[in-house]
């Protein structure tokens, strides 16, 4: 079996400030470091943290940074978690599309060359109407009196509602 000192501390570069490593190979368009492993290509973050700490990712779970540098490769910087985990810690550091509009409007731009969330002027539903959505279903309105509310097709709102409760982890209901 590989080890981390043979498979990652050659091609990540330490940051003295921060702490990083960060991964120097091949890193894909949305910024995340990429190799291969056990003959398959693979983020090189979930490498690092199978091989430091010799356990598998189980199903369900997923590599996140304390960081939040996409790149970085530092096994202290890594955590086993989950999506709903990575969504609030987005919310908690203000990285989702409810922060600073151009700042988000910047970055999304330059990671993925498009805009997203409310900083797409083609936006719906702002992030900040989330949360009063799901709270209006919730106490038992209709998807149609909500769609109207927010003037939106029922379709598209309940496709909407459906992404938000899988990335909250919250069960989907028509």
């Amino acid at each position: 079996m590989a080890s981390f000192a043979e498979k990652i501390e050659p091609y990540a570069v330490q940051i003295s400030e921060s702490g990083c490593m960060i991964w120097t190979r091949c890193v894909d368009a949305l910024g995340y470091g990429r190799m291969y492993y056990k003959g398959r290509s693979d983020r090189s973050h979930r490498v690092s943290f199978v091989l430091s700490t010799g356990s598998e990712i189980p199903d369900g779970k997923q590599i996140n940074h304390h960081c939040d540098i996409r790149c970085c490769v530092n096994p202290d910087h890594l955590y086993l978690g989950d999506k709903k985990d990575n969504v609030m810690d987005m919310v908690r550091r203000g990285r989702h599309a409810g922060g600073r509009a151009d700042v988000v409007a910047k970055q999304s731009k330059a990671m993925t060359g498009r805009y997203l969330g409310d900083a797409n002027p083609r936006c719906k539903i702002k992030v900040c109407d989330q949360q009063a959505i799901l709270d209006l279903l919730d106490s038992g309105k209709k998807m149609q009196a909500v769609a109207a509310l927010f003037n939106v097709h029922p379709t598209y709102l309940y496709s909407q509602v459906k992404k938000w409760r899988n990335a909250y982890g919250d069960p989907v209901e028509p």
